[in-house]
């Protein structure tokens, strides 16, 4: 989780390996675009931003903690 955290993990961001954004992209799609791309570099060998980073590791605070992430901040 710390590589999400500190954008060290070489998950290219899903923005730009997703084209079709006339509508919204599920969890999926989002998952096998960027599971398919190459990664920008092997963890924590250097710093890229990268949006995907934060919604993975908001998915894994779902499947972690078993509530949608909103009610997991809320509570």
């Amino acid at each position: 989780m710390r590589c999400l955290l500190t954008h060290t993990s070489g998950l290219p961001d899903y923005g730009r390996v997703i084209r079709d954004w006339d509508r919204p992209q599920g969890r999926e799609l989002i998952l096998d675009a960027v599971g398919t791309a190459p990664p920008l570099f092997a963890p924590d060998q250097a710093w890229s931003y990268s949006n995907t980073n934060y919604v993975v590791l908001g998915w894994l605070i779902e499947a972690v903690s078993g509530q949608p992430y909103a009610d997991y901040l809320r509570d």
